[in-house]
């Protein structure tokens, strides 16, 4: 072999690993992880039952998008529902006063799409919610606003007071009252991940445990969603009526992520 041939056979082993690479780089699957805050925060309002998940996402092997986050929560006696991203919160900054109260900034966006990197964690609050409890809800207040406008064209003074002894609105509590998953005892959480590129879901177990405590704090909830009445009839947007805000109840559970 002469010298040219084998400068020849030298320059192209050289361009073996980057080829290696390239080929790693194309056909390798991320692997998505996603870690919890010590708590998660539980609730049941006006929007059915809610979970707000403090998490910390990576990738490895190669960045993803991610564009779709469930969970699959069941109780330990069967009780299962499925819970939906809707909303991905982060804090942006916080800030000190001169009296010496904190003050957090976040940024709230819907939950499209999420890209994590293999190079840096994703910290996000993720807020998640039941979409079957979610599409009766909507069917009970078109219905709810339907029996508004006609009361309020009748007399628009005492429509909304009207409004509460209807037939309407008793239904919807009625399923509210119902609708109430939280229970005293233990959850099994699914949270299930899905790669745009692959469209595989990646999954990763957690679980967390209701005391009769914070049950019976989600159910004093009940009580209070007949005062949400007034929320649907005026947006927040209306400001010519005030409406008093709802302190609705919620939990901290300690929450364990299971290997």
């Amino acid at each position: 072999m002469t010298p040219a041939e084998w400068a020849a056979w030298i320059g192209a082993g050289a361009w073996v690993p980057q080829i290696a690479k390239w080929l790693h780089q194309r056909f390798a699957k991320p692997v998505i992880e996603i870690f919890s805050a010590p708590n998660v925060q539980i609730g049941y309002t006006n929007f059915g039952p809610v979970i707000n998940l403090t998490s910390n996402i990576i990738a490895k092997r190669k960045d993803s998008i991610v564009d779709r986050i469930t969970m699959e929560v069941t109780h330990g006696k069967g009780d299962s529902r499925t819970f939906t991203w809707v909303y991905l919160t982060e804090t942006q900054q916080q800030i000190t006063s001169y009296t010496g109260v904190a003050f957090e900034i976040s940024k709230s966006q819907p939950a499209i799409a999420l890209k994590v990197s293999t190079l840096a964690p994703v910290d996000k609050i993720i807020i998640f919610i039941d979409m079957e409890f979610q599409a009766v809800q909507r069917q009970h207040i078109a219905k709810i606003l339907d029996t508004y406008n006609f009361l309020s064209k009748k007399d628009e003074k005492n429509a909304l007071s009207e409004l509460l002894n209807t037939k309407e609105v008793s239904d919807w509590l009625d399923f509210f009252r119902k609708s109430m998953y939280w229970k005293e005892g233990s959850y099994n959480v699914k949270v299930l991940l899905r790669d745009a590129g692959t469209r595989q879901p990646q999954v990763q177990q957690f679980e967390f445990s209701l005391a009769r405590h914070e049950f019976e704090a989600l159910n004093c909830n009940l009580g209070l969603v007949e005062k949400s009445v007034s929320e649907i009839i005026y947006p927040s947007s209306d400001e010519s009526k005030k409406v008093e805000p709802i302190n609705w109840l919620w939990v901290r559970p300690e929450i364990r992520r299971i290997p």
